[in-house]
C-alpha cells in the first residue's frame, strides 16, 4: 500500500502533510491544548468518516535513534474504492522525452514521503505572505494539494513541483533523503531554490566546519549545546570551532555561538513553537541546529557568531536526554 502524505486536519478545515500539522499544533497555546484529528483526503472518504491517524504530529522534531518521523498512518477505517492510498505503489517508468538524468532524479525522490524540490527562503519576495507572517498557510504547497487525490504513481510523473517556505518542512525532507538515498543518488538531486535557481540538494546544506565568513545562502548545520536562557531568548555554542584566517594566515580554531534574542522570539508569530521545542534545554544532551544565516567573527570575545534575521531562518532538533 501507498504511504499517507497528506491529509484532511478537522482542526485547521484544510489539507495538510504532518510537518504543517505538527507545526500548527506546537504553535498553539498549551494550556487546553488536543491532539488534531485527520480524515484521508479522498472526497468520498471524507464524506464517510475515513479517519487517519497522526504519528509524532504532537512532538518536536528530535535528533534520536528512538525517534520516528512525524508520519501519518491509515486507521482500520475502511477506504471507498477507487481511494488513491489504496493504491499499489509501482515501479516507476521512464517517460517519453524523459531523459536518464531527470529518470534517476525522479526515482531517487519518490523513496522520500515528502520530498521537498521548491524552497523559497524566509524573506524572499515570494515568501513574504507565508507561514510567519499575516497567513498561516503555505501556499506554495498548493501543488501537492491539488495532486492529492490522484494516484501517489501518477503524481510522481506530473511536472508541479512540491514546494514549501517552512524549513523544518526542507530540513525534514533532507534528512530523510540522507536516510533512505543510495550516495550516489543523493548526490545527483536537485532543489530549486526562490531567488537562486537549481542547486544540489547535498550543496544546499553545509556542515558548519567547513563554513567561513563567506559563506552565504546555505543552510549551514551542526551540533551544539545549550548555554543558557536570556529571557524568551536563547544562547548555543557548536562542538566544531572554525578557524579565523587574517592577512592569509591562520589563526588558532575559535567557538562559534549562535544567540537568539529575547526580541527575536517575542516578534515571532509562531513562538509557542519555538518554547515548545526549548522545554527544559538543559536535560538534552545536545541539539542539532539548521540556520540559513551567516558568520561573523568578534576580536573582543575570540569567537565566531551564527547570526540569523528571525525564526523562520532557524530549524532546532533535540537531541536525547542526558539520563538515556
Amino acid at each position: 500500500m501507498t504511504t499517507i502524505t497528506h491529509a484532511f486536519c478537522l482542526e485547521l478545515a484544510r489539507i495538510v502533510t504532518v510537518d504543517e500539522a505538527r507545526f500548527e499544533y506546537l504553535s498553539l497555546s498549551g494550556e487546553n491544548r488536543e491532539r488534531f484529528h485527520y480524515l484521508c483526503t479522498n472526497p468520498d472518504c471524507r464524506r464517510s468518516g475515513v479517519r487517519v491517524f497522526g504519528v509524532n504530529d504532537y512532538r518536536p522534531l528530535e535528533d534520536t535513534e528512538v525517534f520516528k518521523d512525524p508520519h501519518f498512518r491509515k486507521s482500520r477505517d475502511v477506504h471507498v474504492q477507487g481511494c488513491p492510498w489504496e493504491a499499489e505503489d509501482v515501479a516507476p517508468i521512464q517517460g517519453d522525452g524523459e531523459s536518464d538524468d531527470d529518470f534517476r532524479q525522479r526515482v531517487a525522490k519518490a523513496k522520500v514521503s515528502d520530498f521537498i524540490e521548491r524552497f523559497t527562503p524566509p524573506g524572499s519576495e515570494a515568501g513574504k505572505d507565508v507561514a510567519g507572517n499575516s497567513r498561516s498557510t503555505d501556499p506554495s504547497t498548493d501543488e501537492s494539494r491539488r495532486n492529492t487525490h490522484r494516484a501517489p504513481s501518477q503524481r510522481h510523473h506530473e511536472p508541479g513541483m512540491r514546494s514549501t517556505t517552512v524549513l523544518d518542512r526542507l530540513v525534514t525532507s533532507y534528512r530523510q533523503a540522507r536516510k533512505r538515498l543510495t550516495s550516489d543518488e543523493l548526490r545527483s538531486i536537485q532543489l530549486h531554490v526562490v531567488g537562486m535557481g537549481q542547486i544540489r540538494l547535498v550543496d544546499y546544506f553545509k556542515p558548519l566546519r567547513f563554513c567561513s565568513l563567506e559563506t552565504r545562502q546555505r543552510v549551514i548545520f551542526g551540533g551544539a549545546r545549550f548555554i543558557r536562557r536570556w529571557g524568551k531568548g536563547v544562547e548555543f555554542r557548536f562542538y566544531d570551532k572554525l578557524v579565523h584566517r587574517r592577512e592569509g594566515i591562520e589563526r588558532e580554531h575559535y567557538p562559534v555561538t549562535l544567540y537568539v534574542s529575547p526580541r527575536l522570539v517575542e516578534e515571532a508569530r509562531h513562538s509557542n513553537y519555538f518554547e515548545e521545542i526549548l522545554k527544559e534545554p538543559e536535560k538534552r544532551r545536545y541539539f542539532t541546529i539548521y540556520a540559513l544565516g551567516h558568520l561573523t567573527f568578534s576580536a573582543e570575545h575570540e569567537s565566531f557568531s551564527l547570526v540569523v534575521d528571525d525564526l523562520k531562518s532557524l530549524s532546532l532538533l533535540r537531541g536525547p536526554d542526558k539520563e538515556q
